[in-house]
């Protein structure tokens, strides 16, 4: 039995009922009762027991085949858990809306046949239990149809799968329709997808596409193919979060110095996405995992040698990044971080290199303010006392005498070092700034007053340096100064060839480039850094290549290929093996200036397409060409030939001889780049094709030791007869069978020889006389070869 509500909707207030029941097509009668009863606490009993019954409404329906329809008198609410009673009764009082005691009605349902007068027996009652579109187990997964995503779970794709167990209203098929949002966005109950259509009861899916990145939320419902809807249900909230997070860091100086505390920091930034669950790093392979964080620092590794970083970022929807390589030297040298001190020695009037020290300031820079100085000196490990006074001076307009002359004194620091082997350190009273012209003499002082800074004019100190032993109570004698020298790590003469290393650059056809500079360092030996930006680009002061280490004050170059097509300048500094970096010095006096261009794209040439072949005397051509150099640096030159002939662009090509014609398009760049464009094409006779006696089929057999003609007629573009051709024949055997089928009677006349055809003006043939006595019985290939580079055969069958 099939049962439908009349304009049913989810709030199951009905007016009528629709339904279809085949033995009931004889009913004489056509009254209908029909009761609403609770499933399944009720039995079809009559009337629902009474106390069960919501409401009896009576119709009158038409009598035959097909469905039928009961109009209520009153509406009926339906619940899911009602089912339909229908009673049949085969004569109604309209008045009483009640069955007559008797009536002649029969009703069968069952195999069961009813004559009651009055409403038929129970026994027959038709059970219809209400059913509804509903939907339940909504659930979320990500493409694969397989991986739940939890409520509110974030996934790094843009595409989700719902699905929902679907139930129809009736035995029909049932689809699942879906709204999907942005969190922020209402429903507005229109769906945005819908599925096929499948069997009621069965759990249904829609795959849901190009979802932008985001938050969202979705509702449900059930489509029966009737039209009977559920309400809508709201599943669970997704996140979509396809974005990597973005790493930034403070990159490490290529260099560092022992003996100094380095800390390296590094960050993560989600840009709006589902935010960083897990920041880590790789120092030389060991994993540091600072957990969710969006930064964090990390003490490096000091030890004598190269050591590697990476950073990698992981946002809650499983986004990953992961850094390049960093890398940081750390060299064998006993010095500290800051520009580089060298020693010299002053003994006796006479500048020398002492043996043994090395100095460096404390918290230098190249700003070169320093608030201390360390230096080693073995000469210095026995000594009793331990003050020194150290004076700045200009270099090399002072010589080391007694304090720089005082005029040249730029400040005098001085400050208790440790006593006894190894490196001694002295902190200053106050900052010394200096410069590159600059040089720094230590005096010792075997006692020292504290409250004047002076030094007290008798002591039990002894200082050897340069082989000369010093007691002086007061400060020693100048003849032992340690004369320092302050250098800088610099850069200039900066230049850039083309890949030979000698041509300079300016405008390049090839994209391998060389840069070289000038490099001195504090720290020995020295490398050469250059960053390349586009033209109109700023500088960021990062990287693009580097040079191997060269000796201090050598020039050191950088070959660089693959640089793309463009506009360029550049920058560059000098960096030593401790990691002391001089500042950056554009190439150019104005750095927004472009120092070179890479132009390797040739230009690309444009023309009027030309057809493989023309009839002779045919509608001259126009021929137009052009080229392009697409952003390069111009064209410099554009020649066009025409059978080695130059012609220009717009001329007219007339094809008025016959044969094979070559055009070539040579166009060049202002650096040379060179673009060639060759055409050709034919000019030919019109052939009409073999004239009788011959068989254009190749169905002809002719006999032999008779004499064949082989004729045919050229014209040119307008219909006019060529008479002056030169054209030859060709005879090759195919093979000794014979393949035509239609015999062809020959003259006995003369024949030619020579292979060439003879024009005969009055008919305007093309004629040759074949003479096939020396030839054999089987099928032979006639080829006429004509002047303008084309030739034609035919078949023909001798016997």
């Amino acid at each position: 039995m099939s049962v439908s509500p009349s304009a049913q909707v989810f709030s199951d207030t009905i007016s009528g009922l629709d339904f279809n029941i085949v033995n009931l097509n004889g009913l004489i009668a056509s009254w209908f009762k029909v009761d609403l009863c609770t499933y399944p606490s009720s039995s079809p009993s009559n009337d629902c027991g009474q106390e069960n019954q919501i409401g009896i409404t009576e119709g009158l329906t038409p009598v035959g085949v097909g469905i039928r329809h009961v109009s209520f008198n009153q509406p009926i609410t339906i619940n899911p858990n009602d089912f339909v009673v229908l009673r049949y009764c085969a004569a109604f009082n309209n008045t009483t809306y009640d069955c007559v005691g008797s009536g002649n009605g029969t009703f069968t349902f069952s195999g069961i046949t009813s004559t009651n007068p009055g409403w038929y027996p129970w026994p027959q009652y038709l059970y219809v239990v209400w059913q509804h579109a509903s939907l339940s187990n909504l659930q979320q997964f990500e493409s694969d149809g397989v991986t739940v995503i939890p409520s509110g779970g974030a996934i790094p794709e843009n595409t989700v799968v719902l699905a929902a167990n679907v139930v129809g209203a009736a035995d029909n098929t049932v689809q699942l329709q879906v709204e999907v949002e942005p969190n922020n966005i209402p429903f507005s109950g229109i769906p945005t997808l819908s599925s096929s259509f499948v069997l009621s009861g069965d759990i249904t899916t829609i795959t849901v596409p190009n979802i932008l990145d985001g938050q969202y939320h979705w509702q449900a419902r059930a489509v029966d193919s009737e039209g009977n809807t559920s309400p809508w249900s709201s599943g669970s909230n997704f996140v979509i979060d396809t974005m990597p997070p973005t790493i930034s860091y403070n990159r490490p100086s290529p260099y560092y110095i022992i003996n100094t505390s380095a800390i390296f920091s590094f960050y993560a930034n989600d840009n709006g996405g589902t935010g960083i669950n897990d920041l880590s790093a790789l120092l030389d392979g060991k994993l540091f995992d600072f957990g969710p964080t969006v930064g964090s620092v990390l003490n490096l590794d000091l030890s004598v040698g190269t050591h590697t970083i990476i950073i990698k970022a992981k946002d809650y929807a499983g986004n990953i990044t992961t850094s390049d390589t960093l890398t940081y030297t750390v060299p064998a040298a006993m010095v500290a971080n800051g520009s580089q001190l060298t020693d010299q020695s002053y003994i006796g009037g006479t500048i020398g290199t002492s043996n043994g020290i090395v100095a460096q300031p404390i918290g230098a820079g190249f700003s070169d303010t320093v608030s201390g100085l360390d230096f080693y000196v073995p000469s210095l490990n026995n000594l009793i006392a331990s003050w020194f006074k150290v004076d700045l001076c200009t270099y090399p307009s002072s010589s080391p005498s007694n304090d720089c002359g005082q005029e040249n004194q730029i400040g005098i620091t001085e400050g208790r070092v440790s006593v006894g082997t190894g490196i001694r350190h002295v902190s200053f009273t106050q900052p010394l700034n200096i410069s590159p012209d600059n040089f720094v003499i230590l005096r010792y002082c075997a006692a020292f007053n504290d409250i004047n800074y002076s030094c007290i004019p008798s002591g039990n100190g002894s200082f050897t340096f340069g082989g000369v032993t010093s007691t002086n109570p007061g400060w020693y004698p100048w003849s032992q100064y340690l004369y320092i020298k302050w250098q800088h790590t610099t850069i200039n003469g900066l230049a850039q060839y083309e890949a030979d290393g000698i041509t300079p650059l300016g405008t390049s056809a090839t994209n391998t480039i060389v840069l070289s500079g000038n490099v001195v360092g504090s720290i020995d030996p020295v490398q050469l850094q250059v960053e390349i930006e586009p033209s109109g680009a700023a500088f960021i002061d990062q990287l693009t290549a580097s040079s191997s280490f060269v000796s201090s004050g050598s020039t050191a170059t950088i070959t660089i290929s693959d640089v793309a097509d463009g506009d360029y300048h550049w920058q560059a500094r000098a960096m030593d093996s401790g990691g002391i970096a001089s500042p950056w010095l554009p190439f150019s006096a104005v750095p927004t200036n472009t120092d070179f261009v890479i132009d390797t794209t040739p230009p690309v040439i444009a023309h009027t397409a030309i057809e493989p072949q023309y009839i002779l005397n045919g509608t001259p051509l126009q021929f137009q060409f052009s080229a392009t150099d697409n952003g390069g640096v111009g064209l410099s030159n554009l020649v066009a030939t025409l059978d080695g002939v130059e012609f220009s662009s717009g001329d007219f090509i007339n094809f008025t001889q016959v044969g094979v014609h070559t055009i070539i398009i040579t166009a060049k760049d202002a650096v040379g780049n060179i673009s060639t464009s060759t055409n050709t094409y034919d000019v030919a006779y019109n052939f009409g094709g073999f004239l009788p006696p011959i068989q254009t089929d190749g169905s002809g057999v002719y006999k032999l030791k008779r004499s064949l003609a082989v004729k045919f007629q050229l014209t040119d573009a307008n219909g006019q007869y060529v008479d002056n051709a030169v054209a030859r024949l060709l005879v090759t055997k195919v093979e000794d069978g014979i393949l035509g089928t239609v015999p062809i009677e020959l003259s006995t006349s003369t024949t030619d020889i020579g292979g060439l055809f003879k024009y005969d003006p009055i008919s305007n043939q093309y004629v040759y006389r074949l003479d096939t006595g020396s030839l054999t019985t089987g099928t032979w290939q006639l080829t006429a070869v004509l002047d303008d580079g084309t030739s034609y055969s035919i078949l023909i069958s001798l016997r």
